[in-house]
């Protein structure tokens, strides 16, 4: 009835895609991903990676991992890694480490309009590395760089109820 009605909106999404860049230069596509596109490594060992933001080494991390996502992703598995609650809506890329070996676990929030590279340097014995977009995973290897920016495509998302994030936000912290 809402839809009939015309009582409802719509909100536009931003969503992340991306491409491997295997040690042979063989290029794999990663395709539009809602919440995110992470680099995970399986139960054994670590992975060591350097996070490239537009050409320039932010930090070399060894890690489980990072997520880099969307504002939507936000709240999924990036919040259980201490990463920032981000107003869906937002125009911005989040990158958060997966139990990094540091004393310092920090989110970066980036611009949409960052490259993000992530180039493995190290995978230690037995550790098998994957990237991770949406469900579905793509193994990866020792001297590889994943690629990763802004879509030029959205996930469009009917809102029925006139609720706003903030709201949301209230609500389950209280």
């Amino acid at each position: 009835a809402s839809i009939i009605n015309d009582n409802y909106h719509i909100e536009n999404r931003m969503m992340l895609e991306g491409e491997i860049i295997n040690t042979t230069g063989e290029v794999i596509e990663i395709p539009e991903s809602l919440n995110e596109i992470s680099l995970s490594k399986n139960i054994f060992g670590v992975v060591r990676f350097d996070a490239i933001i537009n050409g320039k080494l932010i930090n070399s991390y060894t890690a489980d991992g990072i997520l880099v996502c969307t504002p939507t992703g936000s709240t999924a598995y990036n919040l259980s890694c201490s990463g920032p609650i981000v107003d869906p809506t937002a125009e911005i890329i989040t990158l958060t480490p997966i139990a990094p070996h540091t004393i310092i676990n920090r989110s970066i929030i980036i611009s949409d309009n960052s490259i993000v590279e992530l180039k493995i340097t190290e995978l230690r014995r037995n550790t098998r590395c994957y990237v991770l977009y949406d469900g579905q995973e793509i193994e990866v290897f020792n001297g590889d760089t994943i690629k990763i920016r802004k879509s030029d495509k959205v996930t469009k998302i009917i809102k029925f109820e006139d609720r706003s994030f903030i709201d949301t936000i209230r609500e389950n912290i209280s």
